[in-house]
């Protein structure tokens, strides 16, 4: 019966994808528990060995022990991580891989998935230029330090694919908010 077959294939789908997630947040509580933490500012940042980029999830930003101890990491960055903490994104982020649980058969989960997450760093970059007059600075900031690093699943964090199309937004903006 071809209904069957299609429920199982479903199911399935569900099932693989329930598990990819629930590993995502297993394996972001493991590096928490495991990483050594600062507190900063109301913030927990977690020192990882991994070579991924800055991240948040929810108040948790990681950053690798490397780059944080060797001053790699600057703090438009480092502020860039905390509005993304401040605007509480993993919420958004956690919504649309529910999504992805139920409706992987559907490709449009893609277009708003991206969409999410360049607004996201729209949003991100917005809060820092706002306390920062110099775009110039931040954006060259920015690209001193695209890395070919990912980030962790299920976190917020700059997508070096978005950078170009970031640098451009920002420097449409006017007296430091973006121009809508």
């Amino acid at each position: 019966n071809i209904s069957v077959v299609l429920f199982l294939l479903y199911f399935s789908g569900v099932l693989l994808f329930l598990i990819r997630f629930l590993r995502n947040l297993f394996l972001i509580a493991q590096r928490s528990r495991l990483s050594e933490k600062i507190s900063f500012n109301g913030f927990q940042i977690i020192l990882t060995n991994d070579q991924t980029g800055p991240c948040c999830f929810f108040d948790h930003i990681f950053l690798n022990r490397d780059d944080y101890n060797n001053g790699r990491i600057d703090k438009d960055l480092l502020n860039h991580e905390m509005e993304h903490a401040r605007q509480s994104h993993t919420i958004d982020i956690i919504l649309i891989e529910l999504v992805k649980i139920f409706y992987w058969f559907n490709p449009v989960y893609l277009l708003y998935e991206r969409a999410i997450r360049i607004n996201h760093e729209y949003l991100a970059d917005n809060g820092v230029i706002s306390d920062n007059s110099d775009i110039k600075s931040y954006a060259d900031k920015l690209l001193n330090f695209i890395t070919c690093s990912s980030n962790m699943s299920l976190t917020s964090g700059s997508n070096n694919s978005f950078t170009k199309m970031r640098l451009i937004m920002m420097m449409k903006s006017h007296s430091g908010s973006f121009k809508y």
